[in-house]
């Protein structure tokens, strides 16, 4: 904060010497730009490094932040995404539906009839339980958002973002057994996991720690 206030008292004092100097000639003059074009130096010297000791206070903060969301993300997604569906379809199985999605641009179309339906019965039998797992998602993405700001990293504000738009849509969501709800039903389940993954894995990367302060490497999760 002080930095951004001499900042903007050097860039002042450069406009005023700048200006003045028009009226001078000779010595005075040169001095007085030499002076001003010094003082606006030194204020986009100030202005620069008052933002990189922002942008590393912000990064300290984020590490409670990062440990806030983790929890609920991880249980969202190893208790109502990869154990029910390695219990429903077997590990291979799984991978190869979560690959079939990837692989053609996250249309659920990709899914063959057996993957679709499977998929679609085991969100039915999770959804009451996963529920109120996401809305403390939805919350929690909401406050970091807030509380770091978005120009933090637009990576991750997007991924929390869609995590939290793919929660509301899912929570609206009528299970009427239709054709077209399932397909809108894996298709939000599945990006609401790949949004939240993506949020841990931005900040992890950008951080450089682990949830348990050693250093992170950055590495795609493995279903």
């Amino acid at each position: 904060m002080k930095l951004g206030i001499y900042s903007a008292v050097t860039l002042l004092l450069g406009t005023i010497l700048i200006i003045a100097a028009s009226v001078f000639a000779g010595y005075w003059q040169g001095l007085m730009l030499n002076l001003g074009t010094g003082f606006l130096g030194l204020s986009v010297a100030l202005l620069i490094v008052n933002y990189l000791l922002a942008k590393e206070e912000k990064k300290k903060a984020a590490v409670p932040l990062l440990r806030m969301v983790a929890p609920a993300i991880s249980e969202f997604h190893n208790d109502h995404f990869i154990a029910p569906g390695h219990l429903a379809f077997g590990m291979p199985g799984f991978q190869d539906l979560f690959d079939a999605y990837e692989s053609n641009h996250r249309r659920p179309e990709a899914l063959s009839p057996p993957q679709r339906d499977g998929l679609y019965e085991l969100i039915k039998q999770h959804r009451e339980h996963a529920l109120p797992v996401l809305n403390t998602v939805h919350d929690q993405l909401k406050e970091m958002t807030s509380l770091l700001g978005w120009s933090f990293s637009p990576k991750i504000v997007t991924a929390s973002l869609d995590a939290r738009l793919n929660i509301v849509k899912f929570r609206n969501l009528m299970l009427d057994d239709k054709d077209a709800t399932k397909l809108r039903a894996c298709e939000l389940y599945l990006d609401i996991d790949a949004a939240c993954g993506g949020v841990l894995r931005e900040l992890t990367d950008l951080l450089g720690k682990k949830l348990d302060g050693t250093d992170s490497k950055s590495k795609k999760k493995k279903r």
